[in-house]
C-alpha cells in the first residue's frame, strides 16, 4: 500500500497490490471514513506524525499512477479533520483541528520524507503496512 498526493484533485489516492480485495477497501465501500497516518522518527528520537480524517471514495482507475505494479482501484481521500504531533516546535502534544479539503498539502512534505502510511478505520488502528 502507498499514498500519493494528488495535486489535481487536492486529495489523498491511496492503492496498493490486490486492494480492492483488502478490508479496509471493503470498509471504505461500506461507510467512506477513513484516518490515514503518516509518521517517522527523526534522530535522535522525535517521533512525528499527521494524522488526516476524512471521507474516501472508491475510483476503479488510479492505482497505476501511484506505482506501476499496483491495481487499479484506489481510493481517493477528502480530508475534514487533521492531527499531528512532533512537526517543528509543536513538540509531542497533539495539534487536531478542522480543516477544509486544501488542507492535504501538509501530507506532501511527509510523504516526501518517507513516513510510513497507515490506514485506521473507525478508530481501530491496524497494523503498520509496508510501501
Amino acid at each position: 500500500m502507498a499514498f500519493r498526493y494528488n495535486p489535481e484533485q487536492d486529495a489523498i489516492d491511496i492503492g496498493g497490490h490486490d486492494f480492492a480485495k483488502r478490508k479496509k477497501f471493503r470498509d471504505v465501500l461500506r461507510d467512506g471514513r477513513v484516518s490515514f497516518v503518516v509518521d517517522d522518527v527523526v534522530p535522535p528520537w522525535q517521533p512525528r506524525a499527521v494524522e488526516v480524517r476524512g471521507y474516501a471514495e472508491v475510483l476503479d482507475s488510479g492505482g497505476k499512477t501511484i506505482m506501476a505494479e499496483f491495481d487499479d482501484p484506489i481510493f481517493r481521500i477528502r480530508p475534514s479533520h487533521l492531527v499531528s504531533w512532533g512537526l517543528d516546535d509543536e513538540g509531542a502534544a497533539p495539534s487536531s483541528r478542522r480543516v477544509s479539503p486544501t488542507a492535504c498539502k501538509l501530507l506532501r512534505a511527509a510523504e516526501l520524507s518517507g513516513g510510513q502510511p497507515r490506514l485506521l478505520h473507525r478508530g481501530k488502528r491496524e497494523v503498520p503496512v509496508n510501501r
